[in-house]
């Protein structure tokens, strides 16, 4: 029983609570389930779908892992939003400037065949979809928005070995990342 001082959290009280994580749409706060790994330890295990020539395959931490390239993970909750568009983009171009050396992962809560309309018309070179429909990335990495079942937009940088170097949670909706702060990252394991 509680001692007879304390009282009820409010709801307001309860999402600025310790651990409480929230990302806003405008003024509305959204709940992240999880926490979120931290820089210098190893990237969670997860799995992403991807569907290509009529074939369904999955992506793992250990496939990752076994390919010892340093990755780029731009997280969003859907590509076909404006600010998805325009974070693509953005990391698309940035990635040209190492030729190859990174791989760069598209994650979004997209289903694979809207990814692939959205890689096909952009004529993606660097990055490469694939989808957090189930969620169970978002949840592993803690940027999974509980009560819309969406990924928060994010990037993570990881080396070769799958240790992650640089988070960067957006915590607006309609805001962007830091871009060069993940690219310098980047560069900095290269």
């Amino acid at each position: 029983m509680p001692p007879p001082d304390s009282q009820e959290m409010t709801p307001e009280q309860e999402d600025s609570a310790p651990g409480k994580r929230l990302i806003f749409f405008g003024e509305e706060p959204y709940h992240l389930v999880e926490q979120i790994p931290q820089e210098g330890e190893l990237m969670p295990d997860f799995l992403l779908w991807q569907f290509h020539n009529g074939i369904g395959q999955s992506v793992s931490r250990d496939d990752l892992i076994q390919q010892e390239t340093p990755a780029l993970f731009c997280c969003m909750h859907s590509v076909d939003g404006k600010v998805g568009v325009r974070q693509a983009r953005r990391v698309e171009r940035l990635l040209s400037d190492f030729d190859g050396y990174v791989r760069g992962i598209l994650v979004s809560s997209d289903l694979p065949f809207t990814q692939n309309r959205f890689v096909n018309f952009e004529t993606l070179s660097y990055l490469t979809a694939a989808s957090d429909y189930r969620g169970h990335f978002g949840r592993a990495f803690g940027v999974h928005v509980e009560e819309l079942a969406l990924l928060a937009r994010s990037l993570f940088v990881t080396d070769r070995k799958g240790v992650l170097t640089h988070i960067d949670i957006v915590s607006e909706f309609g805001d962007e990342p830091d871009y060069m702060s993940a690219m310098h990252a980047l560069a900095d394991i290269l």
